[in-house]
């Protein structure tokens, strides 16, 4: 006679054991190493919104950072669940790819988009809602470009006053040194004429001692004491 399956180690007619499918199933739900429970024959654990739900296609707000995990190491075992096995984990569509490309291909492809409630459809947009929007960043380039050149203005000025003060300072050291030079030059020539007047007196009194001697030399007097 076959036990009761919720026992353990129950056994049917041959001696098989049972097993409690039930029971077997609650606990691959909550093992994260399965994902979660599959619908149907459905490859994809998500279940997306109907169609008259879903809303055109919007523009990606963060960033891939396919680059951030280049360069590092990691230990993968039997027992490492698959977000950290290697690779890009999606976490919208569950699953995990193994390269960029692919990566790249799978969030801009139909499956992951569908699971974040939006078709392969883009809005149309007539075109006062383009004019709108021209005018709208019209305004904001003008705001920035007049806020630029006031900041560059202000800066030019600023540089101009700088050499402006470089200027000045160079002229005032430009003068005292050519002060310095001048005075330097009067003493160098109030000294180069005393010398002057002193050659000069030398030279007179040896042409006055020279016409002596020789009116000496004539009258046959001494022209020495030795």
């Amino acid at each position: 006679m076959a036990s009761d399956p919720g026992d353990e180690g129950a056994t049917d007619a041959m001696g098989r054991k049972i097993w409690d499918k039930d029971v077997y199933l609650e606990k691959a739900k909550q093992n994260i190493m399965f994902g979660p429970e599959r619908i149907g024959r459905r490859k994809d654990p998500v279940i997306p919104l109907p169609s008259s739900q879903r809303t055109f296609l919007k523009r990606r707000s963060a960033e891939l950072e396919l680059d951030k995990n280049l360069g590092q190491m990691r230990t993968v075992t039997a027992h490492t669940i698959k977000p950290l096995q290697g690779g890009y984990w999606c976490s919208v569509c569950e699953c995990l790819i193994k390269d960029s490309a692919s990566y790249l291909e799978h969030v801009n492809g139909r499956r992951h988009n569908r699971n974040l409630g939006m078709n392969m459809k883009v809005e149309k947009i007539g075109v006062d809602r383009i004019k709108d929007k021209l005018k709208s960043l019209k305004k904001e380039t003008e705001e920035v470009e007049v806020e630029d050149i006031a900041a560059k203005i202000q800066a030019l000025e600023e540089q101009e006053e700088e050499k402006k003060k470089r200027k000045k300072e160079k002229k005032k050291r430009k003068r005292g040194a050519a002060g310095l030079e001048d005075e330097e030059r009067e003493e160098r020539e109030e000294c180069e004429g005393e010398d002057q007047e002193d050659d000069v007196e030398k030279d007179v009194g040896d042409g006055d001692e020279d016409e002596e001697t020789k009116m000496l030399k004539a009258m046959g007097l001494p022209t020495g004491f030795g």
